[in-house]
């Protein structure tokens, strides 16, 4: 089995959602949209998948264990996102304080309720893949404790969605708790009235540019504040989410041209702005 096209489909899949997460943008609307993008990317590999039959267990098991889960977890993250959020009240700091530990609960209970089968996944085990990995040759008992029933026998096992449920909880709990966070910080009684609220209103991509940049001249702390922090702080600050900044530094290094651009356009408006005043 050739894996070149999940690789190239799942890259587009990260950029594309990379891009979505770096607009800033209502909540339920993008993640409205990610589902679409991680709905089409699905359907892509299904099509694939069934134009090119697997022709041995070892694939089977690798594709429904390593690849499509890459995939689905991604769906059902996103899917979480839009239904927590498009049921949160806004303006109210305690509702989604106890939506987001509600969910919380959800996700531990679920690791309770299939405690067996994330050990196994967690240990790396391999023992029971040709149960949990490969299609019509599973026990009916671990079909029912997988807790879903796929629609296309011929594009699932009894375990593949499980794990990308387990993938997909985990990346959730990390936005839970990247909620909790911003909302205790910087939307606290004491902050809105000791100061004004600023919000970043420029690209995701130009900030997380800048940062980079201030860090890199020891600008914080004499140079003794690493990135982890100087981004929590200008989260904190402009009120923004920066996601997967340390990918973002990555995809602004593998630019070909205007590797700098935001710092570029700073300098620019800047010198451009003294020359008016001259002038003035």
């Amino acid at each position: 089995m050739t894996y070149l096209f999940y690789e190239q489909t799942l890259e587009k899949l990260k950029c594309d959602l990379y891009e979505l997460k770096m607009k800033t943008g209502d909540a339920i609307e993008n993640s409205e949209k990610a589902v679409e993008i991680c709905l089409d990317a699905i359907n892509n590999v299904k099509k694939y998948f069934k134009a090119n039959p697997i022709n041995n267990q070892e694939d089977e098991i690798k594709f429904f264990k390593k690849i499509k889960p890459q995939f689905l977890s991604k769906l059902i993250f996103h899917i979480k996102i839009y239904n927590m959020e498009s049921l949160l009240p806004h303006e109210c700091k305690e509702s989604r304080e106890e939506a987001y530990r509600i969910e919380s609960k959800k996700i531990k209970k679920y690791a309770n309720q299939n405690q067996n089968f994330y050990r196994y996944f967690r240990t790396n085990s391999t023992h029971l893949d040709n149960k949990y990995f490969v299609r019509g040759n599973q026990d009916l008992k671990l079909k029912l404790k997988s807790n879903t029933f796929e629609s296309d026998p011929e594009f699932s096992t009894s375990h593949d969605f499980i794990l990308s449920k387990i993938i997909a909880n985990t990346m959730f709990q990390k936005y839970l708790k990247d909620k909790l966070i911003v909302l205790n910080t910087n939307h606290s009684p004491q902050l809105i009235l000791s100061k004004p609220i600023i919000n970043w209103t420029s690209s995701k991509v130009a900030l997380i540019e800048l940062i980079y940049a201030l860090h890199t001249t020891n600008s914080f702390n004499h140079g003794k504040s690493d990135i982890k922090e100087i981004a929590k702080l200008i989260e904190q600050t402009f009120n923004i989410d920066l996601g997967d900044y340390y990918r973002a530094f990555l995809e602004i290094r593998m630019r070909k041209t205007g590797r700098t651009k935001y710092l570029d356009t700073l300098k620019e408006q800047l010198i451009k702005r003294m020359n008016q005043a001259d002038e003035n």
